[in-house]
């Protein structure tokens, strides 16, 4: 199974929250990047080597981030940095686009790595802190993993608003995980359901919204759900090589 970085700012979730090849096939309710993977990686290289708060903030996704409205408040800059210093020294040798997310494969302190970067509501791609131990890019999904099967049991639960059903579907250690299933209902409503900008609020009033496949690697695959009248959101599975029920491992807001 591939090895994943556990996010440094679970704490940012409730606040940020609320199949193959690199296309998203034209579909105009996908959002478009402001510019291509391949020109967000130097800026990427240089925070990645400096660690400065300013570069950081440009490349971390802030979904991470504890105060996203707030720009470079100190706690923002912890969280980005310290994100930004599990692959200190980060140079890339390759990347993939699909649709709203994106794979960099590469090597940070010594070891390869493979960064997970998806679109943030400036249409900028950004890390979202994950990555693989083996390089993504160029990969093929396993026939043994069915990486949608996951992301629509997940759709499902929070049109039911069902927190125990949505938590089965998330990957553990990750940063909707919480740590478990008490702290993931404890905060189930404030992260889906308390606005009507949440995730969950808006399937709920948009039924005929559905998974748009983006593509994916052998250890991942990008769904985009657009909803109506507003909000997308780049949803990210993972699974493992043994062919187990594949799961959530992070939802990223392109629009509220």
């Amino acid at each position: 199974m591939a090895a994943w970085l556990l996010l440094s700012a679970l704490a940012a979730t409730t606040v940020a929250l609320a199949g193959c090849g690199g296309s998203s096939g034209g579909d105009s309710s996908i959002p478009e990047p402001q510019q291509p993977i391949a020109e967000r990686i130097p800026p990427f290289e240089r925070a990645a080597a400096g660690l400065d708060c300013e570069d950081a903030l440009k490349v971390v996704h802030p979904v991470l981030l504890t105060q996203p409205e707030r720009g470079a408040s100190k706690q923002n800059c912890d969280a980005a940095v310290s994100t930004l210093r599990s692959v200190r020294g980060f140079r890339s040798a390759d990347s993939q686009e699909f649709g709203t997310a994106a794979v960099v494969d590469g090597e940070a302190n010594g070891h390869v790595v493979s960064l997970i970067w998806a679109l943030d509501d400036q249409g900028e791609f950004k890390w979202i802190g994950g990555t693989h131990s083996r390089p993504e890019v160029g990969t093929e999904p396993p026939d043994s993993v069915e990486y949608e099967k996951g992301a629509t049991a997940f759709i499902e639960a929070l049109r039911a608003d069902d927190c125990e059903a949505a938590f089965e579907t998330i990957a553990p250690h990750t940063r909707l995980a919480y740590g478990g299933q008490q702290e993931f209902c404890d905060k189930f409503e404030d992260t889906f359901t308390a606005t009507p900008e949440g995730f969950g609020s808006r399937l709920q009033a948009d039924p005929d919204a559905e998974l748009v496949p983006l593509g994916g690697t052998r250890d991942e695959a990008f769904y985009g759900v657009a909803t109506a009248p507003a909000g997308y959101r780049t949803v990210i599975t993972n699974g493992s090589h043994g062919g187990e029920q594949s799961t959530v491992y992070d939802v990223i807001p392109a629009e509220r």
